[in-house]
């Protein structure tokens, strides 16, 4: 399991995670909002690369092209699951300079994602149109909700008419009930369960004991090891698996300059104006980059990929 942890309140209530995170940021600050939406456009990044990727592996080991316990376990596919978890988040998908595109990224990542290890906690006090874009809310799978304090609340978390038909979460009492919720979704029926409760001191313990371990097996990464965090500047995707989308493997040989006219129709706010010297020097660039990384793993960017089928300079 790689985690992403965004925790935008900005109090370090998930500092004792810093440890074991493969990016990490605590702020409520324009600067930390920036990250996380940084952390959305590279996780779509790699929802795209993963669907590419489960395309091509054999049928007999991937027979229903979705990531299993048996292809996550294969260190070598780069596969394990991968848990983003956006705390307050309603301090970004409502910020006025990356709100938008980070509710447009969740958006997709929460539709395509889960089937390929990509999976998304959204943690919000009241989940209304604001604090969670509707195309995110209404594709949420599973949903928890502790105690809310009216009918009005309990349905935007819990479902349309679900006060009606009896999940209230408005029957929890206070302290009393304290880290029981509805949950719904992750069963036939909504059911009432009761999360652990962790103090700080015990979940520092915690986080500790599973630094040393992924220390052992040599499966720390990015932040936890000290690496810089890699930023994204504009519109950003990965443009290998942008080559594939509009180079279809019946085609042999296809010019740079043709395959930059079809990423330009693709996506124009990223490859408008490109020509076919752009392509060839951006992946030239790109197999440096990942040359000089080799050692160095981060979804969507540094790992090894297949080159593009039939790909040729002007």
């Amino acid at each position: 399991m790689e985690l992403w942890i965004h925790e935008n309140k900005g109090t370090g209530d998930l500092d004792s995670l810093e440890c074991v995170s493969h990016r990490f940021v605590s702020g409520i600050d324009d600067e930390s909002i920036r990250y996380a939406a940084d952390s959305l456009k590279l996780l779509r990044a790699e929802v795209m690369w993963r669907a590419a990727a489960i395309k091509k592996l054999p049928r007999d080991l991937c027979p229903d092209k979705r990531v299993t316990r048996q292809i996550a376990d294969k260190r070598s596919l780069k596969l394990w699951p991968l848990l983003g978890i956006f705390d307050e988040c309603q301090n970004l998908f409502a910020h006025p300079k990356y709100g938008k595109q980070a509710g447009e990224d969740a958006e997709f990542i929460i539709k395509l994602g889960r089937a390929l290890g990509v999976i998304l906690i959204l943690a919000t006090q009241r989940p209304d149109k604001d604090s969670l874009p509707t195309g995110i809310s209404g594709n949420v799978s599973i949903r928890f909700c502790l105690k809310v304090a009216g009918q009005v609340e309990n349905d935007m978390i819990l479902g349309t008419s679900a006060y009606k038909n009896g999940i209230r979460a408005t029957i929890f009492r206070p302290e009393i009930d304290a880290g029981n919720g509805y949950l719904a979704g992750a069963g036939p029926t909504p059911t009432v369960v009761r999360v652990a409760y962790l103090d700080d001191p015990a979940a520092t313990r915690i986080g500790e004991r599973a630094h040393k371990l992924r220390e052992a097996l040599g499966t720390l990464s990015g932040h936890a090891l000290g690496e810089e965090a890699e930023a994204t500047k504009g519109p950003s995707y990965d443009l290998l698996a942008d080559i594939l989308a509009v180079v279809p493997e019946s085609e042999e040989r296809v010019w740079n300059e043709r395959v930059a006219g079809r990423l330009a129709e693709l996506r124009p706010e990223v490859y408008s104006g490109w020509k076919g010297e752009n392509v060839t020097t951006a992946l030239n660039t790109r197999r440096g980059r990942d040359d000089g990384r080799r050692n160095t793993h981060h979804p969507a960017r540094h790992r090894p990929r297949p080159r593009p089928h039939g790909i040729h300079g002007t």
